[in-house]
């Protein structure tokens, strides 16, 4: 049975056609990547230093493999699912602050701040940060998308 197809489309341009998971998973740029999704994803600067995914200028990504198609300013996509939040520091995680906390019964959204850029996480429904509570985040390498800083387009990692 073949799976149906969507098309994502912006002002009568077609950006990408696809399954769902296809497009979610994988977007073509960053116009799908902010349109497909609840919530959608979270797209951050940052910038490939001789391989290394850096956002924010200082938070280090994990990876899958290394980046060798850029170095320079880019845009990380980063869906709120693939980002754990833990209440206690970890070690390679990114301090963050609590700014709005929206329960949703079968889950929850944390939106939190890090230098002016607020980010939503998907969390469980049990977890409820206070506001101004000082969070770490962990990204969970296969959900790291990268997008070229002028044209959008996704960058294959």
């Amino acid at each position: 049975m073949e799976r149906a197809r969507i098309a994502g489309m912006n002002a009568g341009q077609l950006r990408q056609l696809g399954t769902a998971d296809e497009i979610y998973d994988y977007p073509a740029d960053r116009f799908v990547a902010e349109f497909i999704g609840s919530p959608p994803m979270n797209i951050v600067p940052g910038e490939v230093v001789q391989g290394q995914i850096m956002a924010f200028s200082s938070w280090r990504l994990p990876q899958l493999r290394p980046v060798t198609v850029v170095n320079g300013l880019i845009d990380i996509g980063l869906r709120p699912e693939a980002i754990a939040l833990d209440e206690t520091a970890v070690p390679n995680g990114q301090r963050a602050t609590v700014f709005l906390v929206e329960p949703l019964g079968s889950e929850t959204i944390v939106h939190v701040t890090i230098g002016g850029t607020t980010l939503r996480v998907r969390v469980a429904p049990h977890v409820r940060p206070a506001p101004e509570q000082t969070v770490w985040l962990r990204v969970d390498p296969a959900g790291v998308r990268l997008f070229d800083r002028e044209t959008g387009r996704a960058i294959t990692i």
